[in-house]
């Protein structure tokens, strides 16, 4: 049985993933993610405006501390 919690830390050197598995993707990876893109454009999310709502909640954590 394979592990699922563990997934391998190594991709296909054919494989088209956006990311490896082994670390988090910055904000901006994911901004750029063909998968991410298209959940946004069903649920009509407009990137720009996320990226607005993601700002301004950075800002106000980071005066928060």
């Amino acid at each position: 049985m394979t592990n699922i919690a563990n997934p391998p830390t190594q991709v296909a050197a054919n494989c088209q993933t956006a990311f490896s598995g082994v670390e988090e993707p910055n904000l901006s990876e994911l901004y750029r993610d063909p998968t991410l893109l298209a959940v946004l454009r069903r649920d009509g999310i407009d990137v720009a405006k996320l990226q607005a709502v993601v700002a301004a909640a950075q800002r106000r954590l980071y005066d928060a501390a």
